[in-house]
């Protein structure tokens, strides 16, 4: 088949259940106090694949000059591991390990920064819903999907995979980034539900 003819079909993230979970509001009362400071998203499971203990090694450079929270959304088998590291460290008070959560999409809508700290990825669903809220997005420059993502979206920083002193000068340097408040539409289109149907029509 002639290379030309070949069409990429992604994952069609952005549907209507997307959409309406994009509107809901935070409930617990804990997690939306969290949200009234500065904060760094990751979100994913926790486990060696999404190295997040990275990411936590990074904060634990930069934490004084920062006015930054760090939350991590997600559960797994290295929860008590990255749990011991935080209070090794004593940033129980600015890391905080929230668990799974039925929607995050609030909590991405309210970071600051996004990153995306895995080892390997395949087609990440959460770096498209950071995406759609223009996030800027810190992400390792790791083997998988995440790169082709990226490459669409434009607003992003790499750092190599496991470099934690890498990654805190990246998080220093946009720190300050703000997000647009509109969505962003070039991700809207790519990845909707309406796209992936017109293809199979």
């Amino acid at each position: 088949m002639p290379l030309e003819k070949v069409v990429t079909i992604y994952n069609p993230v952005v549907n209507s259940l997307f959409i309406k979970r994009t509107k809901e509001k935070l409930k617990n009362k804990y997690i939306k106090k969290l949200t009234n400071k500065n904060f760094i998203c990751c979100v994913g499971s926790l486990t060696v694949q999404k190295d997040f203990i990275t990411v936590i090694k990074s904060f634990n450079i930069i934490k004084d000059d920062i006015d930054h929270n760090l939350i991590i959304i997600g559960k797994g088998c290295q929860h008590q591991y990255l749990k011991n590291y935080i209070y090794s460290k004593n940033l129980q008070k600015r890391v905080f390990l929230l668990g799974e959560i039925e929607n995050p999409l609030p909590l991405i809508s309210k970071s600051s920064l996004f990153i995306s700290s895995s080892l390997w990825e395949g087609l990440p669903s959460v770096l498209i819903e950071a995406a759609y809220f223009n996030k800027h997005i810190i992400a390792s420059k790791c083997p998988g999907g995440s790169n082709e993502i990226l490459k669409l979206y434009g607003n992003h920083s790499y750092y190599r995979p496991r470099d934690f002193k890498q990654l805190s000068k990246i998080i220093l340097k946009n720190k300050n980034k703000i997000s647009s408040k509109t969505k962003n539409k070039k991700i809207l289109k790519i990845f909707s539900e309406n796209k992936s149907l017109n293809y199979i029509k």
